[in-house]
């Protein structure tokens, strides 16, 4: 069983990023404000704009994803339908943050 490295490196489509989680499942009460993981990825080597990705509850529960590789698999898709809707990773500014559903709905238009 592979262990979960919580960052890391990839390439899409020729471009290379690098992502890191910023925050695991949690939930300040039982019945309110329950977040899902959430990771941010950006060019590497380059101070560009982020994108934030917030993944449901539901996908990884309150558990860390199970692998570092189908994790990256997901955010490659998460990439590729983010520049879809508007992200452009060599600009720069405030953090562009989708939602995995948004980005997913893209590509399988």
């Amino acid at each position: 069983m592979s262990r979960f490295q919580p960052f890391g490196e990839f390439e899409v489509d020729s471009v290379f990023y690098v992502w890191r989680v910023r925050h695991y499942a949690s939930a300040s009460s039982p019945y309110e404000n329950v977040q899902g993981v959430s990771a941010c990825v950006r060019l590497r080597g380059k101070c560009a704009k982020e994108l934030v990705i917030d993944f449901p509850v539901r996908d990884y529960f309150f558990r860390k994803p199970s692998s570092t590789t189908a994790f990256e698999e997901r955010l490659r898709k998460c990439i590729r339908g983010a520049i879809e809707i508007g992200w452009k990773p060599d600009s720069r500014g405030k953090a562009f943050r989708v939602k995995v559903e948004e980005v997913q709905g893209v590509l399988s238009k």
